[in-house]
């Protein structure tokens, strides 16, 4: 990339575009620009790295309603930066505050999931599979000490990373979230915008010790600084490192998986002795894997754990989820879901974003942020974001003991589906809402679109994905 600017040294960890998102050079970019130091950056570095690869790029600048005038100011900076560099702009105003309220979270939660809600929208609707933020290494050193105060493991450790799939609202192919910045500090930005003498804006909110980030910036990073020079290099070199072991220990966990793995529709098996040949650091991983394959949901570290460690000869039972029996015997450790009821042939199903089409069971699932009226006219309920992001969510038929918490009452799933108009052929394979264990939705035909578990209260959560079922002519009589 021609880099003529002035001190180019300071930026000289600039991660190009390509590089990061293993997309063609000219792919069009969609940049997260708030108008301050960090994003002003990226957008010069943009600008340059367009010119050289005829890249179109986009700024896209999100007013979340939190700072009045000086958020209003902030948007006319912004345009006016961006068409003095000849880069388009696009704007959006939202209302975080009242958004935070009524979804009962932190400003700084909801500010994030509405800001990706307009950034996904727009890469959808504009066919443009790349968003650019500014993250650098200090946002990467507050994530990890972040992270190592709740517990985290490897993979946590590894901090930001410089590239991930973007799966809120687009479903785009090989849509991507790239950093560009990510291994350049702080000081090092600003010392190349001002050598550069360009403006930026600053957000006052930032020096307020209201949200976690701002309070390890303001009181745990100052004293880092105080023991070592350039903590935030240091660990992002760290990250790297990890970044490298992580990949190589699932890359040989995977390859063990095929040769250890014995599968069938509804069970894994390993062999005993052959299981515990490997080290603790893969037996976690095989379990792990084992469980995400057959149930599609991330197991209880303690749970892996306590496998993964048995005495030799120990034989235990345990039911990891309600889909889920994980069972150590002198020969094998098994894990199995349920045996199918006869007819009950549906497989759990992941829940994404658009629509999944199950002709092989006669209905498809739509996860949209659209309202149209031929949609609300077929069984229906609000979705969360949080809890999609948490990858928890997904469809599956009903098991024995099957309840849900609905209007204060607890009731059981094989009771109301009995007295549905669903043909006594298919009650079993009624396909039922669940995140872990807890079933959250049955969605039947009818003016309330079936039982809404109390966890899913409209009061509570009222954001703008739209969950519906459209059944075929076999499901009712």
């Amino acid at each position: 990339m021609d880099r003529a600017f002035q001190r180019p040294e300071l930026v000289a960890n600039f991660k190009e575009i390509h590089l990061l998102s293993s997309l063609p050079a000219d792919t069009p970019v969609l940049l997260a620009y708030s108008g301050g130091l960090d994003s002003t950056v990226l957008l010069h570095l943009l600008v340059a790295y367009a010119q050289e690869h005829h890249t179109p790029i986009t700024a896209f600048h999100v007013q979340h309603g939190i700072r009045g005038v000086a958020s209003l100011s902030d948007r006319d900076f912004c345009k006016k930066e961006a068409e003095r560099l000849g880069v388009p702009f696009v704007s959006v105003d939202i209302d975080v505050p009242a958004s935070a309220l009524e979804n009962r979270q932190s400003l700084e939660t909801e500010a994030r999931r509405l800001r990706y809600a307009c950034f996904g929208k727009y890469m959808q609707e504009n066919n443009i599979p790349i968003l650019a933020t500014a993250h650098h290494a200090d946002d990467n050193l507050e994530t990890v000490l972040f992270r190592l105060g709740r517990g985290t493991g490897l993979s946590g450790l590894c901090g930001i990373l410089p590239s991930r799939p973007f799966s809120e609202s687009c479903s785009l192919e090989h849509a991507v979230v790239v950093r560009p910045l990510l291994e350049i500090g702080k000081s090092d930005l600003k010392d190349f915008c001002v050598a550069n003498g360009w403006p930026f804006v600053q957000d006052e909110t930032n020096e307020a010790d209201d949200a976690s980030r701002n309070m390890i910036r303001h009181h745990i990073v100052p004293v880092l600084n105080q023991l070592g020079q350039r903590p935030e290099i240091a660990v992002s070199r760290l990250c790297v490192s990890l970044r490298e072991d992580e990949s190589f220990l699932e890359e040989q966990a995977s390859k063990l998986y095929l040769d250890l793995a014995l599968t069938d529709n509804n069970r894994i098996c390993f062999e005993r002795s052959r299981f515990f040949e490997q080290h603790e650091a893969m037996r976690v991983r095989l379990l792990r894997l084992a469980a995400v394959r057959l149930s599609g949901l991330v197991p209880d570290y303690e749970h892996v754990r306590r496998f993964a460690c048995l005495q030799q000869d120990a034989v235990v039972s345990e039911q990891w989820s309600s889909q889920l029996t994980v069972t150590a015997d002198k020969d094998t450790i098994t894990l199995a879901l349920p045996k199918p009821k006869k007819g009950a042939d549906l497989k759990s199903i992941p829940l994404a974003f658009g629509t999944s089409d199950w002709p092989e069971f006669d209905f498809s699932l739509t996860l949209t942020d659209s309202e149209d009226e031929g949609v609300l006219e077929k069984p229906f309920i609000h979705i969360p974001s949080k809890l999609l992001d948490e990858g928890q969510l997904h469809f599956r038929s009903r098991l024995a003991g099957d309840k849900i918490r609905c209007a204060g009452k607890t009731l059981d799933v094989r009771k109301v589906i009995n007295a549905s108009s669903v043909k006594p052929e298919r009650r079993s394979q009624l396909p039922l809402l669940v995140s872990g264990d807890e079933v959250l939705w049955i969605p039947l035909p009818g003016a309330e679109h079936g039982r809404v578990a109390d966890a899913l209260d409209p009061l509570v959560y009222k954001d703008k994905l739209l969950l519906h079922i459209s059944y075929g002519p076999s499901w009712f009589a």
